[in-house]
């Protein structure tokens, strides 16, 4: 290997690509030759690549069934579209961006680069468009990109696509429907309306990089059942969507998602959307993440940050029984719109494992899941903020069949914004093990009327900031009941409501660490606790001794424990306690002041 070799690598790609081609296609800066691959003979020469390009392809097609074409670097003008003829074997290859195509319009506005849609396809044809550059900037008006339809094999693989940026329908860089094979990788597009759409019942897109789209970023479509359909076709379809980069993406539509449109068959199959990246820097995305008409969709180890708009971060719809898994995502953002958007009819939504600190600067719930049969939100770290609200919110969470365990969730409001509910949906109702702080007294509603299994079980949680414990639904005489235990209230004093229809036997079944006092006539129960704890603080006044904190317990509490959270409250004292007070006793009065005496308190009975 000579130093020359070393120095430039693409040396040895190019010696190799000339072996391995069919054609060889070169420019000399005004005219632009065909070289035969294995002759050696120049058979086309001319002037514009679209028409080179073309009469290499179609004598491909003809003599051979295909070929491959390899494009030495040079800038290249076309002036057409280049049309791929069905039931070729192609590839057409560059020398990555020292291969440019550039122009500004085509003769016919609109026309792709390289298409292939067929009227009557064959689903035979085997495409492979990859490493070269194409550059529009300056054109100002739409046009496709490459359109690859109706393909048994397409990829996309290492192109880099520049434009002007512009909101309008189809212009798309890289664009595909009805394959049954489609690959896009390793691309780089920039200032498109849709980036990547590709289409087809096995879709695999991956290691792209997108800046700047007003649709979408990069989405994988399924099947149209509107046009002609490949014989033996598939029941349905693939898409995996993964390792992509989206940057200021999807300004008035998504950055990343599935689609299956409209026509789509009922079931649109299996669609992964794993470890991506969904950044906003200059601009903002109407949605992050959107999956429609997916059977089984699993959205994992994402990473979003930046701003959103009301499309929010998880946008899905399905009215097929579709099942949702949303985890391990990492989610750092504002939005006016949701962290999850679930509308139609589902089966299961699991919602895991997730990190999320998100600002919505709206009146949405932050957690809708619709007419899910089931939703688990479970081990996930939940900060949200709500900002600028201009109305109610009815619920932060909205779930059906709920199983809410073994989260952290953190909720703040406006100053002045003081009421509402965290959780409601439908029956069965399972919140256990989780930590919720809320940052003005909310509502916890455990469930709406369902004729399903009414059963709530709330255990084993830390809850601050909840003032009211609403249990709703139980209109039914069968499996109704409400276990309410070891829980862990924090600085309030709530009460538990249960909803019961007038002249139904509802077989209620309460097993409760509290004392609970239920009005039979309302239905309305009275919450005393069994441990409590706070923080107090009083005014110091040289002379005052003795300070009560009120224990809010079910009874005189066992074990009491004060320690002084300020330097004017430490000093010697005692505790002593009885049914409803805690009695800090000093030696020595602490000195006079405004909110001086702080103290800490914990107590159990």
């Amino acid at each position: 290997m000579s130093l020359q070799t070393i120095r430039d690598p693409s040396i040895v790609f190019s010696d190799f690509a000339k072996i391995q081609a069919s054609y060889i296609i070169f420019t000399d800066g005004i005219k632009i030759y065909a070289k035969n691959g294995n002759t050696g003979n120049i058979e086309f020469i001319d002037t514009d690549i679209s028409n080179l390009l073309q009469n290499v392809i179609n004598t491909l097609y003809s003599n051979y069934g295909g070929g491959k074409i390899f494009i030495k670097r040079g800038t290249y003008y076309p002036s057409k579209e280049i049309s791929i003829p069905d039931g070729i074997k192609l590839i057409v290859e560059g020398e990555g961006d020292l291969t440019l195509f550039r122009w500004t319009s085509f003769l016919s506005p609109g026309s792709c680069l390289f298409s292939h849609i067929p009227s009557n396809p064959s689903w035979t044809s085997v495409i492979v468009l990859k490493n070269f550059k194409v550059d529009r900037t300056g054109s100002g008006n739409n046009v496709g990109g490459m359109n690859i339809s109706y393909a048994k094999f397409v990829m996309y693989d290492g192109i880099e696509w520049i434009d002007d940026w512009r909101d309008t329908d189809g212009d798309c860089a890289i664009y595909g429907a009805n394959n049954l094979i489609a690959i896009a990788q390793n691309n780089r597009i920039f200032n498109k309306s849709y980036g990547i759409f590709l289409g087809g019942y096995l879709v695999v897109l991956r290691n792209n990089y997108v800046n700047n789209t007003a649709k979408v970023g990069i989405v994988s479509q399924s099947v149209y059942r509107s046009v002609p359909v490949p014989p033996n076709e598939p029941p349905y379809a693939i898409s995996i969507v993964e390792n992509n980069l989206c940057v200021d993406c999807g300004r008035t539509d998504e950055a990343l998602g599935v689609d299956a449109n409209s026509n789509a068959p009922t079931q649109s199959g299996l669609a992964v959307i794993r470890s991506n990246a969904v950044i906003t820097k200059n601009y903002t995305t109407k949605g992050a993440i959107t999956g429609i008409r997916v059977t089984n969709i699993i959205v994992e180890n994402n990473l979003i940050a930046g701003n959103f708009g009301d499309g929010g971060i998880f946008s899905f719809y399905a009215p097929n029984g579709e099942t949702v898994v949303v985890k391990g995502n990492r989610v750092n953002a504002t939005t006016s719109g949701k962290i999850v958007n679930a509308w139609y009819t589902f089966d299961t939504f699991i919602f895991e494992d997730n990190i999320i600190d998100i600002t919505i600067t709206s009146s949405f719930r932050a957690i809708d899941t619709g007419n899910y049969n089931r939703a688990f939100v479970r081990n996930n770290k939940l900060n949200i903020s709500y900002n600028n609200i201009s109305q109610s919110i009815d619920a932060v969470m909205w779930l059906s069949s709920m199983y809410v365990e073994n989260n952290e969730i953190t909720v703040s409001f406006p100053s002045g914004y003081a009421s509402g509910t965290l959780i409601t949906g439908n029956m069965p109702v399972y919140i256990r093990g989780n930590y919720i702080d809320v940052n003005v007294n909310w509502l916890l509603n455990a469930g709406m009327m369902s004729s399903g299994k009414n059963e709530v079980i709330i255990t084993d949680n830390i809850v601050k900031n909840i003032s009211y414990l609403s249990v709703l639904g139980m209109y039914y005489s069968m499996n109704a009941r409400s276990i309410i235990r070891n829980n862990v209230f924090e600085n309030i004093y709530p009460q538990i409501g249960f909803n019961v229809a007038s002249g139904v036997s509802a077989n209620l079944y309460i097993d409760a660490d509290p004392e609970i006092i239920i009005n039979p006539a309302t239905g309305v129960a009275i919450y005393r606790f069994r441990r409590n704890s706070g923080t107090a603080t009083f005014n110091g006044d040289g002379t005052t001794t003795q300070f009560k904190i009120a224990h809010g317990l079910a009874s005189t509490p066992s074990k009491v424990l004060v320690t002084p959270a300020s330097s004017n409250a430490t000093g010697s004292f005692y505790v002593t306690a009885d049914a409803t007070y805690i009695y800090v006793n000093y030696t020595t009065a602490p000195p006079s002041g405004t909110n001086n005496v702080v103290l800490n308190w914990y107590a159990e009975v």
